[in-house]
């Protein structure tokens, strides 16, 4: 029984050797992809280890430029301060004295630091250095300085840095600037605030800054805009047809959604088409009128003398022609958007909605066919008819450019779809789209 089993193999080896099945492709698939990978493994790693050389220098470079950044600036805002703006750091006998910080907890240093940070900027508030009460609004910078001439140097007030916060914070309707819990060291230190000082300051030569300059929750702007567009009809002659669009709406923003509802009214041009059926007395034909004829001695036979003579009769003809006629609608456009970006003063949104449309006037000014030859006219109008009113989709991208606070402008490539035809009595033909430019200007009140 043992030896049974230690020949098992050869059994099954025997029993099966005239078995064969070839692998499926799937099975070669997977064989061909490991070959694959075995053979590209080397240059992956190559790969992974350049981008992560690449990514370390980047990371390092940029380190090393703000670093040096941050001391350009703490260099250029220390060359601002005058020898005349700075006072003896001995103390004298109108000195206040220093804030002595207690360091039984044996914190750290920095920790310390810290604290005298906070009690460096309270002798300062305390001085009101930053002033944003109404019955002060006149106060001047130098008023504001004198104030800060008894502090050492390193209490030296801000506004000698920036001496356009202390007009900034006496406007009315801006947003005052408050530096809590740090000193100007400190400021210039963690680079917590400097940005926000620097674009403040940049509005030196504006009036104010009002508070919803940095954009509110909810919003309304009003806009007025002018649409070219040009009209597939989708007939039988594939017509294109122009038309033109002009829009006063209401946009009620909120974050980067909005909303958009107006009116306006749209010229739409169209072609007429007229049967013209007339009769008039006309020459059906010809024939030989034989006039006088003779003998030809020579040959004995007659020679006949003819002139050829017209057939008149009353024939009737039909020709076609077309007018150039003008449609007024009344539109109620209806879109919500959304911003997709913006990069200073350019914004890119999308927006989609629905137009609904109410004909208010036709103009069709008709033909007026003559022709003295004609013994009969009918005229025929084939024009279809207008429906009442119809809905179309609407999609467009936007671009807004501000030029102002209170004024921006913005282009539109947009797409209708009507939702059916815009004639009456015409099963076979298809709904029209058209493409356009909308373009107009954004007020803001």
């Amino acid at each position: 029984m043992k030896d049974n089993y230690n020949n098992i193999d050869e059994l099954l080896r025997e029993s099966l050797k005239d078995y064969k099945k070839e692998p499926s492709a799937g099975v070669w698939n997977k064989i061909s992809i490991r070959l694959l990978l075995s053979g590209a493994g080397r240059y992956l790693s190559v790969i992974v280890f350049l981008i992560a050389i690449i990514t370390g220098t980047f990371i390092y470079i940029s380190f090393n430029n703000t670093e040096e950044e941050l001391k350009g600036a703490i260099s250029e805002t220390s060359d601002m301060i005058s020898p005349e703006k700075l006072t003896d750091q001995t103390p004298g006998k109108d000195d206040k004295p220093n804030k002595i910080i207690n360091n039984q907890n044996h914190e750290s240093p920095e920790v310390l630091q810290e604290k005298e940070s906070d009690a460096e900027f309270s002798e300062i508030a305390d001085l009101d250095v930053i002033n944003s009460s109404p019955g002060k609004a006149n106060g001047s910078v130098a008023e504001i300085k004198d104030k800060a001439t008894d502090l050492p140097e390193s209490q030296i007030n801000h506004f000698d840095i920036y001496p356009e916060l202390a007009r900034l914070n006496n406007l009315e309707k801006i947003k005052h600037i408050e530096i809590s819990k740090s000193s100007f060291s400190s400021l210039m230190k963690h680079n917590r605030y400097i940005k926000n000082i620097e674009l403040r300051y940049d509005y030196k030569f504006n009036s104010s800054v009002p508070k919803d300059d940095y954009g509110r929750k909810g919003a309304w702007s009003y806009g007025l805009f002018i649409t070219p567009e040009l009209i597939f009809i989708n007939d039988e002659k594939n017509s294109k047809k122009k038309a033109i669009n002009i829009d006063i709406t209401g946009i009620y923003s909120r974050n980067d959604w909005f909303i958009q509802v107006g009116a306006g009214i749209a010229l739409s041009e169209d072609n007429g088409a007229y049967r013209i059926d007339y009769a008039q007395y006309d020459s059906i034909g010809y024939y030989y009128e034989v006039t006088s004829f003779s003998i030809d001695p020579e040959t004995g036979e007659p020679v006949f003398k003819t002139t050829v003579e017209n057939v008149y009769d009353t024939v009737d003809y039909n020709t076609t022609t077309s007018t150039n006629n003008l449609y007024t609608y009344f539109r109620l456009p209806v879109f919500v958007g959304f911003k997709v970006n913006q990069y200073k003063r350019l914004s890119i949104y999308l927006k989609g909605g629905a137009i609904y449309s109410i004909l208010l006037n036709s103009n069709e000014p008709g033909i007026d066919y003559t022709n003295e030859k004609a013994t009969r006219i009918k005229i025929t109008d084939e024009t279809p008819d207008r429906i009442q009113s119809y809905w179309q989709l609407s999609a467009a991208i936007g671009f807004s450019y501000s030029l102002t606070n209170n004024l921006s402008l913005s282009a539109e490539p947009v797409f209708n779809y009507y939702m059916k035809p815009v004639y009456e009595q015409r099963l076979y033909s298809k709904s029209p789209y058209a493409i356009g430019l909308r373009i107009g200007m954004i007020f803001k009140f």
